[in-house]
C-alpha cells in the first residue's frame, strides 16, 4: 500500500543498524584521532627540522671556525672552495667505487648465499639465527676487530700466514694498494646477511604450485630460477639494494676505525673527509657545505631509484 502510494517504506531501526551507523560515525573520527594522536610529533620534527636548516644556512654562509671568535659572513664562498677542492674530488672517486663494489658483492653474494639456503639447507631457522651474528655488532666493535684480523703483527692472518710458511708481514691496511679492498672485505662480511635475509623473505613468497608447475614440465632447478624465482624477486631485490645503498652512503664508524681514511686517501670516504674538516680541523662551515652537498646528491641519486623499487613493488 505504502509502495502504491509513493510513500517510502519506514526503516526498522533494529540494534545491528544501529550498531553499523556507530562504526560509521567512529569511521569519520578517525581521521581526527590520529592527528591528535600524531600532529604534537609532528609539530615538534617539523619545528626541529626548520631550527636546523636555519642554523645550517647560517652556517654555511659564514666562516664558522671553532678557532676563532668572530665569523664574518662570506656567502656562497664554502661552496666555491669545493668546486675547486682537489682532495675533495679524490674522496668523491673513493665513495663512489666503495658504494659501488659493496653493493654490487652484497647483492650477488647475498641472493646466491639465499637461493643456497632455500633449496640445499633444511636447518633454515639456525642459519637465519646464525646470519644475525655480523649484523648485531656494532660498527665500532666491527671496525676494531677487523684492524686486529689484518694487524701484521700478531693479527690472525698473520697467523695463518705463519701456519702456512708464509713469513711476509702483509700490512694490509698500511699500503694504498691494498687498504680499500681489506675494508671491502670487512664491509662486505658485515652487511651480506642482511642482504640474504631480505631475499630469504622475499623467496617466501614464491608460489609453490608454480615451481611446482615449471618442474612438471621439465623445467631443471637453474631454469626454474632464472625464469620464474628471479622475476619474482627483482621487487624484494630491488628493496634490498636501495637499504643498502643508503647505509653504504652513511659508512663511517668502521673505515674511521679501521683506517682512518688512510693511507693517504685511498679509503678516504665523503663523511670521513667532513668529520676531519668540521670535528678535526674546526672548518664547522665548510664541513656543513660538504655535507649539505652530499646529502642533495645521496637525494637526487636514490629517489628516482626509490620511486622505481616502489613502482616494481606495486605491480608485484
Amino acid at each position: 500500500m505504502s509502495e502504491a502510494s509513493g510513500v517510502a517504506p519506514r526503516r526498522t531501526r533494529t540494534p545491528a543498524n544501529a550498531l553499523a551507523a556507530v562504526v560509521r560515525a567512529l569511521r569519520r573520527l578517525r581521521p581526527t584521532a590520529a592527528g591528535l594522536m600524531i600532529g604534537p610529533g609532528l609539530v615538534v620534527a617539523i619545528s626541529f627540522a626548520v631550527v636546523v636548516a636555519g642554523f645550517a644556512a647560517w652556517v654555511v654562509t659564514h666562516r664558522f671556525d671553532l678557532s676563532q671568535s668572530v665569523h664574518p659572513f662570506i656567502g656562497l664562498a664554502d661552496f666555491r672552495q669545493i668546486l675547486s677542492d682537489s682532495e675533495l674530488r679524490s674522496t668523491l672517486l673513493v665513495t663512489v667505487e666503495y658504494i659501488g663494489i659493496a653493493l654490487v658483492c652484497e647483492t650477488v653474494l647475498g641472493v646466491a648465499i639465499a637461493l643456497l639456503i632455500y633449496y640445499g639447507v633444511t636447518a633454515t631457522r639456525l642459519v637465519r639465527a646464525l646470519l644475525l651474528v655480523p649484523m648485531v655488532a656494532t660498527p665500532f666493535v666491527v671496525g676494531m676487530v677487523w684492524r686486529m684480523i689484518y694487524d701484521p703483527e700478531g693479527g690472525l692472518l698473520d697467523g695463518l700466514f705463519r701456519e702456512i710458511g708464509l713469513t711476509v708481514r702483509w700490512a694490509f691496511l698500511s699500503s694504498p694498494h691494498t687498504a680499500l679492498a681489506a675494508v671491502l672485505v670487512m664491509e662486505i662480511w658485515h652487511w651480506t646477511p642482511f642482504v640474504i635475509l631480505i631475499v630469504l623473505s622475499g623467496l617466501e613468497g614464491v608460489p609453490r604450485d608454480l615451481l611446482e608447475a615449471v618442474g612438471v614440465d621439465g623445467a631443471s632447478t637453474w631454469q626454474s630460477i632464472r625464469h620464474v624465482v628471479l622475476p619474482v624477486l627483482r621487487p624484494t631485490i630491488g628493496i634490498a639494494m636501495l637499504l643498502r645503498a643508503i647505509g653504504l652512503a652513511q659508512a663511517f664508524t668502521e673505515l674511521y676505525n679501521m683506517t682512518n681514511g688512510g693511507p693517504g686517501t685511498s679509503t678516504m670516504t665523503f663523511n670521513i673527509y667532513d668529520y676531519q674538516q668540521g670535528f678535526q680541523l674546526f672548518h664547522i662551515g665548510y664541513g656543513t657545505a660538504i655535507g649539505l652537498l652530499y646529502a642533495i646528491v645521496i637525494m637526487a641519486t636514490l629517489t628516482p631509484v626509490a620511486s622505481r623499487v616502489l613502482h616494481l613493488r606495486r605491480r608485484a
